[in-house]
């Protein structure tokens, strides 16, 4: 017997706050799911969101009067990472992607970490060479690729040069 997935409950209407935000106001962390119609759910997700599509993302960042925002993949797309891509074609004036404003922001901040075994208790397992290259898509720049994966490392774990 196949396990029930259980749904998250939809987004609460949004009320618009008192006091505007200031102008470029950014959502650092937020996901678009679906419409599952056309962006599938993973067969293993751990989680069935609603439908949450650019268009309402939108909608709520205009009603808090946020200008920006940052997208985060959402686990329930597993690797299928095609609504997000989709969302950041759409309004590249509006929205970035995590990983890509996390590097080009912090670079001398960040180190590699694998997170090899993997411990996780559903899904399938990830593929720590699958997971280095999506790396080296989002860091396409070999100097800040070698600060990350070797020169921070070796400074805060004290490893010689």
């Amino acid at each position: 017997m196949t396990p029930m997935i259980p749904a998250c409950l939809a987004p609460r209407d949004v009320s618009r706050p008192k006091v505007s935000p200031p102008p470029n106001a950014c959502d650092t962390h937020a996901h678009v799911f679906g419409p599952a119609a056309r962006f599938r759910y993973a067969d293993d997700r751990s989680y069935t969101p609603p439908d949450a599509p650019l268009e309402k993302y939108l909608d709520m960042l205009d009603s808090i009067g946020f200008a920006r925002g940052v997208l985060v993949q959402g686990s329930a797309h597993g690797r299928d990472n095609s609504a997000m891509l989709d969302a950041l074609a759409h309004r590249p004036d509006r929205l970035r992607p995590f990983h890509e404003a996390l590097v080009r922001a912090n670079p001398e901040r960040l180190v590699w970490g694998g997170d090899w075994p993997h411990p996780r208790v559903e899904g399938e397992m990830p593929d720590a060479g699958h997971l280095f290259e999506l790396f080296q898509l989002w860091t396409p720049d070999q100097a800040t690729q070698h600060r990350i994966l070797v020169t921070n490392p070796a400074k805060l774990y004290d490893f010689p040069n």
